[in-house]
């Protein structure tokens, strides 16, 4: 047989390019200083609930319908959920005695028990609130003076993807000061639209793009995405708070898939918490890694409890809010995240005049998440 025929010569290596040499690079490098001093606490609301979608245009994730008999439960394999579902957003029945007639509004039907998680019990160590002073940070200087609940439940309604459509960007706006407001990173018009939001005295959360699951989903203009060295992580979300001031905090735009990622989160949060700011977890996926990130890093942090639109129908969104009510009377407090839909406007323009009627306090984000850890 012929022997090897002779070895080509090979050419110049090419540099390595884009995102794939990005992945390459293997773990992201965390360098930050010790840090900052203040808010060293870390706060949670509660895990996810309901219908949870891992991003608003991807499919539901579906749960498991056995009930939760404690904080870590250990779900065994013939029972275990689909792919992607936390066993902590699983649903637990209540006590049929919590379904009294007060909590029902005109034309929705009662709540039924697998509507409401066992959300686990908020952390008990707040960051501390100092006097405002120079170098209080961010988060703090920023904040509402706390709304106080008067023994009730209360909830927080925080309003995303705002500035991207002027009418419903201002419809939101005219809900109401307790509500908070979360805006698009790459918004036009961002200085007009936060200028209204401090004058209406509202809370206000930038709002970051993230990778979601799905590769059709675009989540918009510098997304933080996994495979980014932590020089284009810090390059990304830095232009987008650079955007915007007079913010208490952030939270995540879709992000299913780049929230999982536990050193993509550790480098953001890191870098909120340089900045003295907290982070609302949206929760859109059942694998998120921000609560244990925010846990290591000392971050004020809270989870979503509710989405108020995944249908955005109006009585759709009305049936979420009596779920969300349930879930502020089981555990003291609760968070809901809701779109500037039409629905989810109308809706909320109906129920905001007349939760305390009903025995809900509608408290700024801030405001819950310090009084979740005072009734912890």
């Amino acid at each position: 047989m012929p022997g090897p025929g002779p070895k080509r010569k090979k050419g110049p290596r090419q540099p390595q390019r884009g995102r794939a040499a990005a992945r390459r690079q293997g773990k992201l490098g965390i360098t930050r200083r010790a840090l900052l001093a203040g808010s060293a606490g870390v706060l949670a609301a509660g895990f996810g609930i309901g219908s949870l979608l891992r991003d608003k245009t991807e499919p539901v994730i579906q749960e498991a319908s056995a009930p939760i008999t404690g904080p870590t439960p250990v779900v065994a394999a013939a029972a275990q959920p689909a792919p992607h579902v936390d066993p902590l957003m699983e649903e637990t029945p209540l006590p049929s005695d919590v379904y009294v007639s007060r909590t029902q509004m005109p034309g929705v039907p009662a709540v039924p028990p697998s509507a409401v998680t066992s959300a686990a019990p908020p952390v008990t160590t707040p960051p501390r609130r100092p006097p405002v002073r120079a170098g209080t940070p961010t988060w703090q200087r920023n904040a509402r003076p706390l709304v106080p609940a008067s023994g009730i439940p209360a909830v927080a309604i925080v309003i995303d993807d705002l500035g991207l459509d002027r009418e419903r960007t201002e419809r939101s706006l005219r809900l109401g000061r307790d509500v908070t407001m979360a805006f698009m990173t790459y918004a036009e018009g961002l200085p007009q639209w936060l200028g209204q939001a401090r004058s209406g005295r509202h809370e206000i959360l930038v709002h970051v793009p993230m990778q979601p699951e799905a590769a059709s989903i675009d989540p918009g203009p510098n997304a933080l995405t996994v495979g980014l060295s932590e020089r284009e992580i810090l390059g990304r979300l830095r232009w987008g708070l650079d955007r915007m001031d007079g913010y208490v905090g952030a939270n995540n735009h879709m992000g299913s898939r780049f929230t999982e990622d536990a050193a993509g989160m550790r480098v953001v949060l890191e870098e909120l918490q340089a900045r003295g700011m907290l982070f609302l977890d949206s929760r859109t996926t059942g694998r998120s890694a921000c609560a244990a990130v925010a846990a290591t890093v000392g971050l004020p942090f809270a989870s979503r409890n509710v989405f108020l639109d995944n249908d955005t129908s109006a009585s759709a969104v009305r049936a979420q809010i009596m779920v969300l009510e349930q879930v502020a009377r089981k555990h003291g407090t609760a968070i809901g995240i809701g779109h500037p839909h039409d629905g989810t406007l109308t809706a909320l323009a109906e129920w905001l005049p007349i939760a305390a009627s009903r025995g809900i306090a509608v408290v700024p984000l801030t405001s819950a998440m310090r009084l979740a850890a005072e009734r912890a």
